[in-house]
């Protein structure tokens, strides 16, 4: 028993190549009893614009069902605008390449803004990734990105650091759900 936390799963390009990808996921989902709506699945920009009818056609699926789709680094593929407004996605997730290059390349700091107005005018969340500075959480915050993440907020954890994680930095973040907290509390 526990709390239902939200999950992103990274699928490489060999596993979303396989015909039935979509069907996995989703058996899998239904074996462990998870709610779809908990997953978001991570595809590369690149993956995605590679076969773009068949990418299409499995991210329906798996939306269809209630899964979450992020689109991971962003910013260093090669999309084509026209089909990115035609793909089920819920997030855009901005390369760490770009973030790095915030407060030293003013070319790059216009590209984020540019991807987070974008992705907004399109209806999606926005993730920057790979934030490490207090100069690059400010200018994301700035550009109205949605999410960050980075080293700048906690390192990769096993799962049983989480709850201490979470009560540690509660008071630190005041968008975090203190319920939540709570209830992660209750059940550990």
């Amino acid at each position: 028993v526990g709390v239902p936390m939200p999950i992103a799963v990274n699928v490489s390009a060999v596993q979303f190549e396989r015909s039935g990808i979509a069907n996995e996921i989703l058996a899998i989902l239904e074996q462990h009893a998870v709610d779809p709506l908990l997953i978001e699945i991570e595809l590369t920009e690149s993956m995605i614009m590679s076969d773009f009818a068949t990418a299409k056609s499995r991210l329906e699926q798996l939306r269809e069902a209630g899964a979450q789709i992020s689109i991971d680094d962003f910013g260093t593929g090669y999309s084509n605008l026209y089909q990115l407004s035609h793909l089920p996605f819920n997030v855009l997730k901005i390369d760490k390449s770009l973030v790095d290059d915030i407060g030293k390349n003013s070319k790059s700091e216009a590209i984020v803004t540019a991807i987070v107005q974008m992705a907004h005018s399109l209806g999606h969340r926005v993730v920057a990734e790979g934030v490490e500075t207090h100069e690059q959480y400010a200018f994301l915050r700035k550009a109205r990105c949605d999410q960050v993440q980075g080293y700048l907020f906690g390192r990769p954890m096993p799962a049983h650091e989480l709850i201490e994680w979470v009560s540690d930095h509660a008071s630190d973040n005041g968008s975090m759900n203190n319920t939540l907290i709570e209830k992660i509390s209750r059940v550990a």
